[in-house]
């Protein structure tokens, strides 16, 4: 009996310390993606040349890939997909100089991120 209580607690402990280190992992990658878009969406605001923007998004393209792939251990791969999706089409607008849209697209995967870090951040509304 006692070698199942210490099992059970080493099986409770490991579980608790994954969820707090893929809830920090989750956070700081949100926040490298947003802090991103935040620097692309203020170029777009401050009319900077296209090359520019163009760069910032491909910077942002390589994080999101080296993120994805940690990220779609424990994370929905459809919810991936959507920021993966609006990635592109920010990318795809601000090739065919369809800032107003780029913007529309940066907001929607803002929107996602946010949502992502909330659904799967340790609260008592997502335990319960």
């Amino acid at each position: 009996m006692k070698k199942e209580i210490i099992i059970c607690f080493i099986v409770v402990i490991a579980v608790v310390i994954l969820n707090i280190v893929t809830v920090n992992y989750t956070k700081e990658s949100v926040t490298s993606i947003r802090s991103q878009l935040d620097n692309i969406r203020e170029d777009i605001k401050q009319g900077e040349d296209i090359n520019i923007i163009s760069q910032k998004i491909s910077d942002l393209k390589s994080n999101w890939e080296d993120r994805y792939n940690i990220l779609s251990f424990y994370i929905e791969h459809n919810e991936l997909e959507k920021v993966q999706l609006y990635i592109v089409g920010l990318d795809s607008n601000i090739s065919s100089n369809e800032y107003n849209q780029a913007t529309e697209e940066l907001d929607k995967c803002s929107f996602i991120l946010e949502h992502l870090q909330d659904k799967y951040s340790f609260q008592m509304g997502n335990i319960f």
